[in-house]
């Protein structure tokens, strides 16, 4: 076999970075999902059904706050009480179904939800006890993993997703104090070297991590965005999502 020219393979090499599809610098706010019930001020999740085409908007905190379904414009299709007390909520493409995990040792749970993908204020337990790092934390699922990931104190904490079983830690190469970082909450990317992202709520601005916990890239959000300390933060379909608890509305800012 001829071995090809060292130019040949540096060209190859560069068309596949050219390829990789990299964080925006500064990404535009593109959806918006209005949260219509009144109760609970933590909005804490954004799921995206990709079969249905539908998100899932969750507000943290009792059984009868706010789980509201919309379609891929942001238009309102369900509004209904989340029935749990959720904290993550997430897409689990090998069960195909919404899943999401409560605080502390109320464990995770799967929604019961129509041929449509409307929920019905059921669920399923899938493990009860604490299967997370902090009574608090906001779980988010890694489609290349497959596992689900939350965030604690500058490291991610790994489950694994079909047995929920603990699959190990990574210690961040965070760029600024774990103290400027919002406390509960990450996004998992699906993207290859940005796989994690965390919100910084003091310079509004979003880290990118690869899977060795290396820093990777970030993102300015605009300075007016409504960012906090804990909840109010979530990633999904290639969207950064802000909770706005004020006006009761996630915003969707594009990142890849």
């Amino acid at each position: 076999m001829k071995k090809l020219p060292f130019f040949l393979i540096l060209s190859f090499f560069t068309i596949g970075l050219s390829f990789a599809q990299s964080p925006l610098s500064y990404p535009p706010a593109v959806l918006s999902l209005s949260i219509e019930q009144t109760s609970g001020t933590n909005g804490s999740a954004v799921a995206w059904n990709p079969s249905a085409g539908l998100y899932y908007a969750l507000i943290a905190g009792n059984a009868a706050y706010p789980l509201e379904v919309f379609n891929s414009a942001g238009g309102p299709v369900s509004q209904l009480e989340a029935g749990i007390d959720l904290r993550g909520l997430w897409w689990n493409p090998k069960a195909k179904a919404i899943q999401g995990n409560c605080p502390g040792s109320d464990g995770w749970v799967q929604l019961v939800c129509d041929n449509k993908g409307i929920p019905s204020g059921d669920f399923k337990v899938l493990i009860s006890g604490e299967n997370q790092p902090d009574f608090q934390s906001v779980g988010a699922y890694d489609p290349k993993g497959k596992k689900v990931v939350f965030y604690a104190e500058g490291s991610l904490y790994f489950y694994n997703a079909k047995n929920f079983g603990a699959a190990g830690n990574v210690s961040l190469q965070l760029p600024v104090s774990v103290d400027d970082i919002n406390a509960t909450s990450l996004g998992c990317t699906g993207k290859k070297n940005y796989e994690y992202v965390l919100l910084d709520f003091v310079q509004q601005k979003l880290y990118f991590f690869n899977r060795s916990g290396n820093f990777t890239a970030e993102s300015q959000l605009p300075l007016d965005a409504a960012v906090h300390n804990i909840f109010r933060f979530s990633f999904t379909n290639d969207m950064a999502f802000i909770y706005d608890a004020e006006e009761r509305v996630w915003t969707g800012f594009k990142v890849f």
